[in-house]
């Protein structure tokens, strides 16, 4: 299996630079880093307690109070990654998710120009998406007729998708989840997963679910936030629950 890791927004002229702030220890797993485990968290940026940015309010709901939760960023001074506490399970937050990928036409744009390029250097025959949304990137795939699945685990998106004529489960990825999909379909030779990581709560389970995915010799790709950028370019707006 091999990996590649793509830095949204990553700034060529700067190196792997430490932020400076007070190192914090906390008890409970929700103060404690989602990869290695470690208390020692980093402050970045603290934006106090806010409501889950992906779950709109019913009419019924308007006059109730709304629930928030703490927004602070850390990293760890272990590991270096960086987090928020995941203070809301994925069950929450993903049952019927709000954002479609394919409202925002560069997205889009991007996914077809990543396709285009992994199917001239890799030429899979059998591509997997985790956290697949509404088809944004597979249905690309699709018009090249090679064999692809989206795993989403928002029905809605989901199902939009599938109007896409993308083949899609509704599942969460898990180790499990993965071995299934391989039994019923074979090793997959790419296996995508853009944007998810910052979600995932347990980020060594998903990890196990991806290389039950992918064949001895396929790629994992992965796209993930830039902390720098996200400092150098005040890009606030994505650190959300």
């Amino acid at each position: 299996m091999k990996t590649l890791v793509t830095l949204l927004g990553a700034h060529p002229k700067y190196g792997c630079g430490w932020p400076k702030g007070e190192i914090l220890s906390f008890s409970g797993e929700a103060h404690r880093c989602r990869l290695c485990g470690s208390a020692d968290l980093v402050s970045v940026v603290d934006l106090g307690a806010t409501p889950p940015c992906e779950l709109f309010l019913t009419e019924e709901q308007l006059d109730r109070p709304e629930l928030t939760y703490p927004l602070h960023l850390r990293v760890c001074a272990s590991c270096w990654l960086a987090q928020i506490p995941p203070l809301i399970t994925p069950e929450e937050t993903f049952t019927e998710y709000a954002y479609f990928a394919s409202y925002s036409a560069s997205w889009v744009e991007h996914a077809r120009r990543y396709v285009d390029e992994a199917v001239e250097r890799l030429k899979p025959s059998f591509v997997v998406e985790v956290a697949s949304n509404d088809g944004y990137l597979l249905q690309h795939v699709v018009e090249r007729g090679i064999r692809c699945l989206g795993i989403e685990p928002s029905a809605n998106v989901g199902g939009a998708a599938k109007d896409k004529g993308v083949p899609t489960l509704t599942a969460f990825l898990t180790p499990e989840t993965g071995a299934s999909v391989r039994d019923g379909n074979g090793p997959a030779d790419l296996v995508v997963a853009n944007n998810v990581y910052a979600h995932i709560p347990d980020v060594i389970g998903f990890t196990k679910g991806l290389r039950a995915l992918v064949a001895d010799d396929g790629w994992v790709s992965i796209e993930v936030q830039h902390l720098l950028t996200l400092v150098e370019l005040n890009q606030y707006d994505t650190i959300y629950h």
